[in-house]
């Protein structure tokens, strides 16, 4: 198990180095890099519940921020995003970051819920 842990950790350090061409790279590398923590500190049994319960909450309020435009791209057909890495148009970018915002939400969310 620890292992899987260690992978998740692994896994949002490279989420974080891949934003540094982001056009907003120090808001996502910052997150990831906070995400990244969560199963380590988890290990060391070093989790705060308040702490990560705040985060959580965070990071729902934040996805909900991106839900009209997602809802936008859903009533557009869902057009793919990914042609490119470059976001040419809107939606890419929104929901790029709505769907690394989820990962995030559910990563904190279930370590939230592994704490005794």
């Amino acid at each position: 198990m620890k292992l899987l842990h260690s992978l998740v950790s692994i896994l949002f350090v490279v989420f974080a180095v891949v934003q540094w061409n982001d056009p907003d790279p120090y808001l996502w590398v910052v997150l990831y890099l906070v995400i990244a923590v969560i199963p380590i500190m988890y290990l060391k049994g070093k989790l705060n519940r308040m702490v990560l319960g705040v985060l959580t909450l965070g990071l729902f309020v934040l996805f909900g921020t991106y839900v009209p435009d997602l809802l936008s791209w859903l009533y557009e057909g869902m057009p793919s995003i990914t042609t490119s890495m470059k976001a040419g148009t809107p939606y890419i970018e929104v929901v790029r970051e709505s769907l690394g915002l989820l990962l995030c939400f559910f990563v904190s969310a279930f370590y939230l819920l592994r704490i005794k």
